[in-house]
């Protein structure tokens, strides 16, 4: 199993903002590109864009508050059975580098035998449910503005997020890039 320590933050993370070279600071991450700082929370980068409009700062207030209510009572009940067929679909990911966008808390990721394994979610609280181990890294991140370097990551799964996303066209663009 790859260790994570083996890969720093700035492999396989970018700026939010403009896709930047991040650097690791005392005080958390840094932009070289823009000048943008992020901060580091409970070991997780929150590399969250400056959302302009209001709409967008309560679209994270509501992802936090719902994650909250589903971790205390899950709101689908058949959660495992829709993860086995998905997983299954996606086969073996032995010796890769994954990454799941739209997380949640981990599940997928506990059921995989990835090397290395990245949860990328807009929820803090659900970060913070997934239990650190040396093969997982956690960063907090809106998927419109897809924190993560082209190239890094063998296997991407997207499952469940494009009908939670505000404008899926910048999402699919930005995967495709």
């Amino acid at each position: 199993m790859a260790d994570r320590s083996i890969y720093a933050v700035s492999e396989f993370c970018a700026c939010p903002e403009c896709g930047g070279d991040l650097s690791s600071e005392a005080a958390g991450l840094h932009c070289r590109a823009c000048g943008a700082t992020y901060a580091v929370k409970d070991g997780i980068p929150v590399l969250l864009p400056q959302y302009k409009t209001d709409v967008q700062r309560r679209y994270l207030e509501n992802y936090d508050s719902m994650a909250r209510d589903d971790l205390a009572a899950p709101l689908e009940a058949l959660r495992d059975a829709r993860h086995s067929s998905f997983l299954k679909f996606v086969g073996s990911q032995k010796g890769k580098r994954l990454l799941d966008i739209g997380s949640s808390h981990g599940v997928y990721l506990d059921r995989t035998e990835a090397d290395f394994k990245v949860a990328l979610d807009l929820a803090m609280p659900y970060l913070q449910a997934i239990s650190a181990k040396p093969d997982t890294f956690r960063i907090q991140g809106d998927a419109e503005y897809l924190p993560i370097r082209d190239g890094f990551f063998d296997t991407i799964l997207i499952s469940d997020v494009l009908e939670h996303i505000m404008e899926p066209a910048n999402f699919v663009t930005r995967l495709r890039a």
